[in-house]
């Protein structure tokens, strides 16, 4: 999601949205017969993306918090209300839900009505809850595949949890039908985006896993030292950072893994299931899309199938602890020593 600064703002809260906020007007209904009523949370300040304003309001009906996103444009909007309703018909999972909708009399404008969902901590993530979080997000990317539809804006920013904590994807305002025309040239966020995407014939889903792979990777970077994923999601990052990051799980990593195979925990004091993941973040961001692994093939990649039992040692702060120990330093140390 690119979010723009306030100051350059051209979009306005619309005047008429008072119309919403009364229980008393009959005629305030949705398309379903259902009675609406809203009240602006003015004290929240609203958030402009490149196609639409977010704001955010309280639902009297259902007594609940919800986000208002009022899109300007009536070709974009509309496109978008189509995809949620389709989303909604093949009950693709982990996806935002379309609430309510309306056309502002005033403006013209659509405003889409969607639930408030809690932002994701990405920091300090046991290395279970990233397989959990990543199965999720790519049983969704294969069934939006399925669908032939590409989501093209996957970043950290778009992943949110309902009140459950389940993994929420949202933002498909960037969402197109794949194969009728390329995608917009560098569509997305920028340090997400697939490098296909900047080539100006790609009109596949193949960017999806590409960005779904830069979000792994910020995530296992804890996990991973010295492979340079801190560079990963930056506005300036460049096809040699990727070069040197798969060198970097090359040597450190995958290398080590075949060699080492079943004894590589009491060789190097690192856990498997940590290789396993550097060999799954390899084959994600991996810049030719024809070398890049389908989302099918991820959900049977051995660090996605892993059991609970494989995750031990890896608890966030027990990873650091061993991360930082002599016993895994000297190690590593080791291994350096044995291949130079």
């Amino acid at each position: 999601m690119l979010i723009l600064q306030q100051s350059l703002s051209n979009i306005s809260i619309s005047r008429s949205i008072d119309k919403l906020c009364s229980l008393t007007d009959n005629t305030n209904i949705n398309e379903k017969g259902e009675k609406r009523s809203y009240i602006i949370q003015k004290e929240k300040e609203p958030m402009e993306t490149f196609c639409s304003l977010i704001y955010f309001a309280y639902d009297e009906v259902h007594k609940r918090d919800v986000v208002f996103k009022q899109i300007k444009d009536i070709n974009w909007a509309k496109k978008e209300l189509a995809l949620m309703k389709n989303l909604e018909k093949n009950n693709v999972p982990n996806t935002i839900k379309l609430l309510d909708y309306y056309i502002d009399q005033e403006t013209g404008d659509h405003i889409l009505i969607f639930p408030y969902l809690k932002k994701i901590d990405t920091s300090h993530m046991d290395l279970i809850t990233i397989q959990k979080l990543m199965t999720q997000l790519i049983s969704t990317l294969k069934c939006l595949n399925d669908l032939n539809i590409a989501h093209l804006d996957i970043t950290t920013s778009n992943l949110m949890c309902d009140e459950n904590d389940n993994f929420v994807l949202i933002d498909f305002g960037l969402s197109l039908t794949c194969g009728q025309q390329p995608h917009p040239l560098g569509c997305g966020t920028p340090g997400f985006v697939a490098p296909e995407l900047y080539e100006g014939d790609c009109n596949t889903c193949t960017p999806d896993v590409y960005s779904a792979g830069i979000v792994f990777g910020i995530l296992l970077k804890p996990y991973l030292p010295k492979c340079g994923l801190e560079n990963l999601g930056g506005r300036y990052v460049r096809s040699d950072t990727i070069t040197n990051i798969h060198e970097n799980l090359l040597e450190n990593y995958i290398y080590q893994s075949n060699n080492y195979r079943k004894s590589v925990i009491n060789i190097t004091g690192v856990p498997a299931i940590v290789y396993k993941a550097a060999d799954l973040l390899y084959k994600m961001t991996q810049t030719d899309p024809m070398d890049r692994i389908k989302p099918s093939e991820i959900l049977k990649h051995p660090f996605i199938t892993a059991l609970e039992a494989e995750f031990e040692f890896t608890k966030y702060d027990e990873y650091m602890e061993r991360l930082n120990s002599k016993l895994v330093r000297n190690n590593l140390k080791k291994s350096y020593e044995y291949y130079t």
